[in-house]
């Protein structure tokens, strides 16, 4: 039986056997959910993501008000080879879901996602599942995937500008 993900984006595996983390301040009106792209405000305060993003900071590894850090979070780094489960929306037809092919993200209910109805702004790439399979699971409607290094920051990112605040 396949591992079943929840909402949002959940590490599969990476260049090291767990996931790397950081603290950081959260915005008192911050109400991100557990596995969703964070990027920070103007002042420097966690918040959730939206579709039109250029840039994140990293994954949410709680939801924003449930910290034991109190006014602050933990976030997952994206590191070169770490690898995410996302879900997906219902009736992708599999030629969308081909190795190599970067997506956006967008909203669905109380988290971000894969966005195959949009490559305009890319921010993860399509990777196989342990048995070398680009498959959506239909336990779960996810797929595996790897965050575009030009769209993270902070620790691993490929652009020589700090784009990575809302303002």
């Amino acid at each position: 039986m396949a591992t079943s993900y929840g909402a949002g984006f959940t590490w599969v595996k990476g260049p090291t056997p767990q996931p790397d983390f950081f603290l950081s301040n959260v915005s008192s009106t911050a109400t991100f959910q557990k596995g969703a792209p964070v990027l920070r405000d103007a002042i420097g305060y966690l918040v959730e993501a939206a579709s039109d993003a250029t840039a994140i900071v990293g994954i949410a590894a709680h939801n924003a008000a449930s910290s034991v850090y109190a006014g602050q979070a933990l976030v997952y780094k994206i590191r070169p080879g770490d690898i995410w489960a996302t879900k997906i929306q219902t009736g992708v037809a599999a030629s969308a879901l081909t190795l190599g092919i970067s997506y956006g993200i967008e909203k669905s209910g109380n988290n971000l996602r894969m966005d195959t109805d949009s490559a305009a702004t890319p921010f993860v790439t399509i990777v196989p599942r342990e048995d070398g399979s680009t498959v959506c699971n239909s336990d779960d409607s996810s797929v595996w995937v790897t965050f575009i290094q030009d769209r993270v920051g902070l620790y691993y990112s490929t652009n020589t500008v700090d784009a990575f605040g809302e303002l």
